[in-house]
């Protein structure tokens, strides 16, 4: 097979990085809204947490737009179409958010149940 000559580097999925921010903002927001009205905790973090997040499904996105290759994109030069990569993107980041939002929470009732025990009746 011929060797078309483009980098191999070349990512189809880009999105500004104004757009990356906010939504790092809006998912830093509900990390702690979850943990104060749900377990009356302050988390800490959030914004590094959702800035790993993003990264993450950002990564997914990125990989997919030059490695998935579907008949369904045929005249696409066969790489996904944008908004096939936005809808991963965001979806993957509600993934990781609502599993972000799992492990907290029961770090939370382990916290609160160690706390429990700790107490005791003398």
């Amino acid at each position: 097979p011929a060797f078309s000559g483009a980098p191999l580097s070349t990512m189809v999925f880009s999105i500004a990085k104004e757009q990356r921010d906010d939504l790092v903002g809006r998912m830093a927001d509900s990390l702690a809204a979850v943990g104060f009205h749900n377990y009356g905790l302050t988390f800490t973090d959030t914004r590094a947490k959702a800035e790993e997040i993003e990264a993450r499904a950002f990564s997914v996105a990125e990989v997919a737009s030059s490695t998935t290759k579907e008949s369904w994109s045929a005249g696409t030069g066969g790489e996904r179409p944008v908004i096939e990569l936005i809808r991963l993107y965001t979806k993957k980041a509600a993934e990781l958010l609502q599993a972000e939002v799992i492990r907290c929470g029961e770090d939370a009732m382990d916290t609160s149940a160690g706390a429990g025990d700790a107490g005791g009746d003398s």
